[in-house]
């Protein structure tokens, strides 16, 4: 049982559920929290030969990662040509990390950063020590990095974070971060009688489905179709009234997922993972939990701009999909469907 201290209940009540589990000799539980007295007192006690501190088991694999980043940069090594200075820098960030390895991943390229750009190693050592340990909060490592962040950019940073921390379970596509550069130029993108793709993602109906692209979806005629799991028709020249709502979806869509993952990896890539082909992603849940917060709920919307409304483009983007999906009789409609008419 993961983060019983992200349970939003009565943490009482939870114990007692535990233990009447515990009663019975064919359950036993493994648990994690963060530290919380009601949860120490109850199953952290002293001494329990049962209890494990993680941070204490990956303080070496922090080291290790460290050492490994910092030695490989040549620009680090310029500025500390001895082992002992180097070795000062990884046994610092692993004592502030306290075993958190995405606190050490952040403030590892901060350093990075900061030695390719010229900086000396007293600046180095300067931006180190004065890095909060915390990574949420007004003070927190996160607000540090959305501070420094380029200002052509929090706009964007801005709108995805609140995009994908509203969107929740349900997720977001990278087809739906594309779609959000579509709402900005035209808020009613999703009405169009075509969606008027850029010409470099639009396959001509006659042409081969892309080497390499492995996703297929079932068309109404039964064959095979090429990719994109039926979100966007066909367009012949762009234009509207040009195609078919019954034509075959044919899409490049791994060069429009690969633009916009590049676009992501620009615009957020402290907060946003884009290895993932499918679904864009956190970096770590602690991001969710630092964007939540009240204080930067409004300043996140501040940067998003007064025109944009998660809520409202979460349902043009459902609505969007709704709109040109297709789905083949008997099998089940997408959630995107089931939601496209929650506004």
């Amino acid at each position: 049982m993961d983060g019983l201290d992200e349970f939003t209940g009565d943490e009482a009540m939870l114990i007692n559920e535990l233990k009447q589990l515990l009663a019975s000799p064919f359950v036993k539980i493994c648990a994690s929290s963060r530290p919380r007295n009601l949860f120490e007192h109850t199953f952290g006690y002293e001494g329990c030969e049962w209890k494990v501190a993680l941070h204490e088991l990956t303080q070496n694999d922090i080291m290790q990662m460290a050492r490994s980043r910092l030695y490989d940069d040549d620009c680090f090594i310029r500025l500390n040509d001895t082992e002992a200075q180097r070795e000062r820098f990884v046994v610092t960030i692993t004592d502030k990390a306290d075993g958190v390895f995405l606190w050490a991943v952040l403030v590892i390229r901060e350093i990075l950063r900061e030695a390719q750009q010229g900086g000396t190693m007293d600046e180095l050592q300067d931006r180190l020590e004065a890095l909060p340990t915390e990574l949420t909060g007004s003070e927190g490592l996160f607000q540090r990095i959305v501070e420094r962040s380029d200002l052509r950019y929090r706009k964007y940073m801005a709108r995805h974070l609140l995009l994908i921390v509203h969107a929740g379970d349900q997720g977001l596509f990278w087809e739906d971060i594309y779609f959000v550069y579509e709402e900005e130029n035209d808020p009613d993108f999703m009405a169009r009688p075509c969606l008027r793709l850029d010409d470099k993602y639009r396959l001509p109906h006659d042409q081969k489905i892309p080497e390499g692209s492995t996703q297929t979806w079932e068309g109404n005629d039964g064959g095979l179709q090429s990719s994109c799991r039926g979100f966007f028709v066909e367009c012949y020249n762009g234009t509207s009234g040009t195609h078919s709502n019954e034509q075959a979806c044919r899409i490049h869509q791994s060069l429009l997922v690969e633009d916009t993952r590049q676009r992501v990896r620009k615009w957020c890539p402290e907060f946003m993972d884009a290895s993932d082909m499918t679904w864009p992603h956190l970096m770590h849940r602690s991001v969710a939990e630092y964007v939540r917060l009240p204080e930067v709920q409004r300043q996140m919307t501040a940067y998003a701009g007064p025109d944009f409304d998660p809520w409202l483009t979460l349902c043009r983007l459902r609505f969007a999909h709704a709109r040109v999906s297709r789905v083949t009789p008997g099998k089940r409609a997408p959630f995107y469907f089931e939601l496209a008419f929650l506004r």
